[in-house]
């Protein structure tokens, strides 16, 4: 005679697979997100707008501040190449780094694991900057001379009332349109396969290029995201090597 086992059972079992391990965590860490995004990024922008002069006064210091320049040189001679990186800044993120994780999920669970381990570090060092340094964009700064291209040129998506219940306006630093490309291409570059090996350099150059000339970042922006995803590699290493005995035995049972 066959027994159905407990509803409490199948839930457990439902926990502890490669599945409901992976969305629990994606869940929890967009709650933590949305905690942030209603408590702590609400009411910030005069403060961002008073960060964002302080960037472009460090960026003069440094003799990098020629975002401005390039952008209106791009719009006057390359309106098209405009145009290119609105569409790259748009369709070459979300809509490519989320069907590459679900294959590298599907294919290679040990590997998603690991890269997993990294997004989420980073995910609470991005949080933990953009709620002590908010940052208001370029694009927020027509005195300054630069211009919304994505309003300008299209697609308008990121300024609409919808978008923006997705994402604080003011988290321009740091830029991960550029760190989690950055993330994938250390994962390309590790394949040893060439094509993956130049896709690791020329996707995340790419979206660096789009992140400037769109408006949406200044220089040291996606900089500070490199840095970023870098430093969350270190902190998976170091925080997780005194625990790899029980985290092996909590992925045999995930995985499986």
């Amino acid at each position: 005679m066959r027994v159905t086992p407990p509803p409490t059972d199948s839930w457990k079992r439902l926990l502890q697979s490669r599945w409901g391990t992976n969305i629990l965590l994606l869940a929890l860490a967009y709650l933590v997100y949305l905690l942030l995004r209603y408590s702590v990024l609400e009411n910030v922008e005069a403060t961002a707008f008073a960060n964002a002069d302080a960037v472009i006064a460090l960026e003069r210091t440094l003799g990098i501040y020629h975002e401005v320049d390039i952008q209106r040189w791009m719009l006057e001679h390359a309106e098209w190449a405009v145009l290119l990186f609105n569409w790259f800044y748009t369709l070459g993120f979300f809509p490519v780094i989320l069907p590459i994780a679900i294959l590298v999920f599907l294919v290679w669970p040990r590997t998603f694991s690991y890269y997993r381990d990294v997004f989420l570090i980073s995910l609470v060092l991005t949080w933990t900057l953009y709620s002590l340094f908010p940052l208001a964009p370029p694009r927020m700064l027509p005195g300054e001379g630069f211009v919304d291209a994505m309003v300008a040129l299209g697609p308008d998506i990121y300024s609409s009332r919808e978008s923006q219940s997705f994402y604080t306006a003011y988290s321009a630093m740091p830029s991960m349109h550029f760190g989690w490309p950055v993330l994938y291409g250390v994962m390309f570059f590790r394949t040893r396969r060439r094509w993956l090996q130049a896709a690791a350099f020329v996707y995340p150059a790419i979206l660096f290029a789009a992140v400037i000339v769109t408006g949406n970042h200044y220089f040291v922006d996606p900089i500070v995201g490199a840095i970023v995803i870098f430093t969350s590699f270190r902190l998976r290493n170091v925080l997780f090597a005194g625990a790899e005995p029980f985290i092996k035995r909590w992925r045999l049972q995930s995985e499986g």
